[in-house]
């Protein structure tokens, strides 16, 4: 069965096809020059520059370790062709990403032109769960969104898995060194990007998933104070269950891995003796120690994540938000209508991919659904999820049970927790523009029970439709168009824009307002269907709290509450988080 298609992530050898004119370009920077290449596409010319080092190789000491800024170099760097991509682990059918290495801090710079007024910037940080990603990805070619929306667009490299978020609790390796690379990528970013015609006071950050969720870490962090002014958040927040770690679990974690490893014990490990245990992971090829980081938890949730209490994030970012410790800026942000599904279809089980699920029995089906429910979210809550269960219909028992599966992943690590993060930051004085993306295009190799699926609304904010024109339909370069459109007049102005011509309206607290962006003939947008305030985002948010150390206080009646609350409620629809 032919599954992935546009989910066949590769790494971009070429940014050229035979219908770009190429040629080559230098620009010189406070570190020395660099070669990039122009080339024209859908009739304009621009310029890309690939691979820019913005930090030494985090090699040898080096490896877990805060990264260093990249030192001068002598000559014209080439930037005309991808370099290596970050240390990571597959996912067999998604994710398939070669040249990996732990030389892989690098930027990429897509500007229309060096020429005039300096440009808005939009800075992309790519998702993959902190575990796998490339800026390199197919996905990330930025050409038709420069050529057709004016701006400079900047994407990064950060660190993965064990080499980006291990955690000793010490300098040698603090934990959080993948968010400690984005950040000093802003910083280069800062410091260059006027040189390719860049307004480095107009940063707009741009992620999803993790990358979006790595966005929330900036507006918590100090550290990324002045880095950027405005946010587009897809599909990811750090409210996410399981997903900012408290420092000591993560150190835990990190001794069973050193342990898988070979380079600690029950009694000499990361705790009594990191400076030998780090050095024994130092000491081994970044391949071999690859192999025992995938091989030691399967469970994503349950790996080298974000960390809170240290430099970076100080406080527990649920704690931070009720707080008010966060920046106020302007956000953009959204879900896809159908975020779960992507779960589901990452699954190795392929049976689970078919419309009518006819070669697999229900009781191979729900124990393949609950695995994939444990591996993406800390614990499968059985309260919850009989109220999900009670929507499940007997005459379409399998199809109906893997909906309820993939809409219970939507709702506890999307939907609600981009509720909780509109409400908080909207309660302040950012101007939050919120949005569900429900377009799933008619080319799309995907089952069409997935509907709008998590990652599907990439490829419309970097225009593919418009590079690869014969994977899409008109209707899908349309659609593209005005995407981009939305992302760029934010970037650009704080507000997007609407196709329509209708003003944009700002989602708040008491009037949670979303634009559902799918095109309908003819060309029109349903516009205002609003985020409930669930009881089952209630809960979440509740629960949350519970979790953190310093709300500990609630103790017994805490949780009481929390039991009343779910008791409280007899059915639960999933269809009533949208109107």
């Amino acid at each position: 069965m032919r599954i992935m298609g546009l989910l066949q992530i590769t790494v971009l050898t070429v940014i050229i096809g035979s219908t770009f004119a190429e040629d080559s370009i230098t620009v010189t920077l406070r570190h020395g020059g660099v070669k990039g290449t122009q080339l024209t596409i859908l009739g304009k010319t621009i310029e890309a520059y690939l691979g820019i080092p913005f930090a030494e190789p985090p090699i040898g000491r080096l490896r877990f370790q805060k990264p260093q800024p990249a030192k001068p170099w002598s000559g014209v760097l080439d930037a005309t062709n991808p370099k290596s991509s970050c240390m990571q682990q597959g996912m067999p059918g998604i994710v398939n990403i070669k040249g990996t290495s732990e030389d892989c801090l690098f930027v990429n710079v897509w500007t229309p032109g060096r020429g005039g007024p300096l440009k808005s910037v939009m800075v992309w940080i790519h998702g993959g769960g902190f575990q796998f990603g490339s800026s390199y990805q197919d996905w990330y070619n930025a050409s038709a969104l420069v050529a057709t929306q004016d701006v400079v667009v900047v994407t990064l490299n950060y660190r993965l898995g064990a080499f980006g978020f291990l955690s000793a609790h010490t300098s040698e390796a603090p934990g959080n060194v993948g968010l400690y690379d984005q950040s000093l990528a802003l910083q280069w970013v800062r410091d260059n990007v006027d040189v390719f015609g860049g307004n480095p006071d107009e940063v707009t950050l741009l992620g999803e998933s993790a990358g979006s969720m790595s966005i929330q870490a900036h507006i918590l962090s100090p550290l990324s104070e002045g880095l950027f002014r405005r946010a587009i958040m897809m599909s990811g927040t750090l409210y996410c269950p399981g997903v900012a770690v408290e420092s000591d679990d993560m150190l835990r974690r990190a001794n069973r891995f050193a342990r898988h490893a070979g380079c600690a014990t029950l009694a000499k490990d990361l705790a009594t003796h990191p400076d030998g245990v780090l050095e024994c992971l130092r000491a081994k090829p970044a391949e071999e120690l690859q192999v025992h980081y995938e091989n030691f938890e399967h469970r994503i949730i349950k790996r080298f994540l974000p960390i809170h209490g240290d430099e970076f994030l100080p406080v527990a970012p649920c704690l931070a938000m009720a707080r008010g410790l966060f920046k106020n800026v302007d956000i953009m942000g959204g879900v896809t209508q159908d975020e779960g599904t992507f779960m589901v279809i990452a699954q190795p089980d392929k049976r689970l991919l078919e419309e009518d699920l006819q070669h697999i029995i229900e009781e191979e089906m729900e124990t393949v659904l609950h695995s994939v429910m444990r591996v993406w979210t800390p614990e499968v809550n059985s309260d919850v999820w009989r109220h999900y269960e009670n929507q499940v219909n007997p005459s379409t028992w399998k199809v109906s049970y893997r909906k309820a599966a993939a809409d219970y992943i939507t709702d506890n690590l999307f939907k609600c927790p981009h509720k909780l993060l509109s409400d908080r930051l909207s309660s302040r004085e950012s101007s939050v523009y919120s949005y569900v993306f429900g377009h799933r295009s008619e080319m799309t190799p995907l089952p069409k029970w997935a509907g709008a699926s998590h990652a599907g609304d990439i490829f419309y904010f970097f225009g593919l439709p418009l590079v690869y024109p014969d994977q899409y339909t008109d209707g899908d370069r349309e659609f593209s168009k005005d995407v981009m459109k939305m992302a760029c007049t934010f970037a650009k102005q704080g507000v997007p824009e609407l196709p329509t011509g209708e003003k944009w309206p700002r989602y708040s607290v008491e009037d949670p307002v979303s634009v559902y962006v799918k095109p309908a003939p003819p060309q029109t947008y349903a516009l205002h269907r609003r985020i409930k305030s669930l009881k089952k985002c209630r809960l979440q948010k509740l629960l949350l709290f519970i979790k953190v150390p310093t709300y500990v206080t609630l103790g017994i009646t805490g949780r009481y509450l929390f039991y009343r609350l779910f008791k409280g409620i007899e059915k639960l629809r999933t269809t009533d988080f949208y109107m």
